[in-house]
């Protein structure tokens, strides 16, 4: 008999990175949260290619949260990347899939 459980990690990425990768492709991803914890716009692509105000899938305001916690969970790469952000960070956290 199989057994499926959980197992999570979170990080900080942190406002004076103008962009990178948030999240690595994963097919085991279960659930997400993303949080903006800067005063300004934060930008996610679902994709490998930079985000940015011209190209991106969610614009997450200062204080906003992307949640994928139940029915579809995107588990391709996620990258961000920043409106003029100098302080603060974008906090990731993420559940995956373990079969035990």
């Amino acid at each position: 008999m199989t057994t499926v459980r959980t197992t999570s990690t979170r990080v900080n990425y942190a406002a004076n990175e103008p962009h990178g990768l948030a999240l690595a492709a994963n097919a085991a991803r279960a659930g997400l949260v993303v949080t903006n914890v800067t005063g300004t716009t934060c930008y996610l692509l679902f994709g490998t290619d930079d985000a940015s105000d011209e190209r991106f899938t969610y614009a997450l305001g200062p204080g906003d949260v992307l949640e994928m916690t139940n029915g579809v969970v995107y588990d391709g790469a996620i990258t961000y990347g920043w409106a003029n952000a100098t302080n603060g960070f974008l906090m990731v956290s993420e559940w995956l899939r373990v079969e035990a």
